[in-house]
């Protein structure tokens, strides 16, 4: 599994101005340090490495998989109500919350790019992590 960052967020968790008002600090004597400070712990709480797991402000990645999960079958999927899913049947996406998944695609034995039929699974945003998941009678 590969994770590639292609738009970063818009802003920042928490801003440079907002740190020194809740630090009491009303001076820009020491702006270049805490701003590196307040970078450093950003990057330390979120993304794939970070202590949270979770991305905490929008942004886009690329989420690059070897192969599609197990080839068996789940019956039953029912977007409008909570049930569980085989493992086989979900792709997992990292970085929580999902907000949308802009595209699926993958690779054929051609090497080319194809779309995923939208008509074979369900984009769950509920769930944390959000995930694929394959529906009744669908096959990846």
């Amino acid at each position: 599994m590969g994770l590639q960052r292609i738009v970063g967020p818009a802003s920042s968790a928490l801003d440079l101005d907002d740190l020194k008002r809740r630090l009491k600090v009303e001076h820009t004597d020491d702006d270049v340090v805490l701003d590196a400070f307040l970078q450093g712990a950003i990057a330390h709480a979120e993304g794939p490495e970070g202590f949270t797991g979770r991305a905490l402000i929008d942004q886009t990645w690329d989420l690059y998989l070897d192969r599609f999960p197990g080839a068996g079958r789940w019956h039953g999927f029912k977007p409008w109500h909570v049930q569980v899913a085989h493992p086989d049947n979900v792709i997992e996406i990292p970085l929580p919350p999902l907000i949308a998944v802009e595209a699926f695609k993958y690779l054929d034995e051609a090497g080319n790019e194809l779309d995923v039929d939208a008509a074979t699974y369900v984009v769950d945003t509920a769930s944390q992590p959000g995930r694929i998941v394959l529906l009744a009678d669908s096959q990846w």
